[in-house]
């Protein structure tokens, strides 16, 4: 007997299932187009606005290059009359005026030019910093004594108050009442300064009152 052993088929199996792992086609993200279609946008608008100012820009420097029609007569009736004259002087213009003025007005005008003071020298120096003032017939009290000159002093000195400089001190000056005009005039009493004459003319009185009452006495 000779046996024949055979395989049964395999049973019929289900349909297996293919698994799909390539990725997944998505469609575009709103959201992004959306984002790229706001900067073309942007972008073309300005491009848009730059373009009229170049072009007015461009017409502006043509405008200045260009000399216009009322310019080209000038410069050629310029270019024949030769350079133009300068104006006269401001001191040539006020004596212009001047004659053009009244004899009353010229003689008020001289009056108040002449309103000047005199500002004299004391021969005093006094200091820029705490207004000491130097007096050469006192010295200052401790290096220098009395009767020294100021150009006398060495330039290393310094202020006996604040040891400022020399170079810190500066002249004195008093103003003298009355105008500069006048000061000339007379046995030098306009050039006298206010205490001055405030000494003169009391000192003249206590004299006069003196004189006056030895009179009473003498008799």
């Amino acid at each position: 007997l000779s046996l024949s052993l055979s395989r049964n088929p395999s049973p019929s199996r289900s349909p297996s299932r293919s698994i799909n792992l390539s990725p997944r086609a998505e469609g575009p993200d709103p959201l992004s187009t959306m984002k790229l279609l706001l900067l073309v946008a942007a972008v073309e608008a300005a491009l848009a606005f730059r373009a009229p100012l170049a072009s007015r820009r461009m017409g502006l420097l043509s405008l200045r290059s260009t000399p216009g029609p009322a310019e080209e007569p000038v410069a050629q009736a310029a270019a024949v009359d030769g350079p133009t004259p300068m104006a006269p002087p401001a001191e040539d213009a006020v004596e212009e005026g001047d004659e053009k003025l009244t004899p009353e007005q010229k003689k008020a005008k001289a009056l108040r030019d002449a309103e000047k003071f005199m500002v004299k020298e004391t021969g005093l120096m006094e200091c820029s910093v705490c207004t000491y003032i130097y007096k050469s017939d006192e010295g200052d009290g401790r290096r220098l004594p009395p009767g020294t000159e100021w150009d006398n002093i060495a330039d290393n000195w310094r202020c006996p108050d604040c040891g400022a400089p020399k170079e810190a001190f500066q002249a004195s000056m008093v103003t003298i009442a009355g105008f500069e005009v006048n000061q000339g005039y007379g046995f030098g009493g306009n050039s006298l300064t206010g205490d001055q004459k405030s000494g003169l003319v009391f000192g003249g009185l206590i004299l006069f009152f003196l004189v006056f009452m030895s009179g009473y006495l003498m008799e």
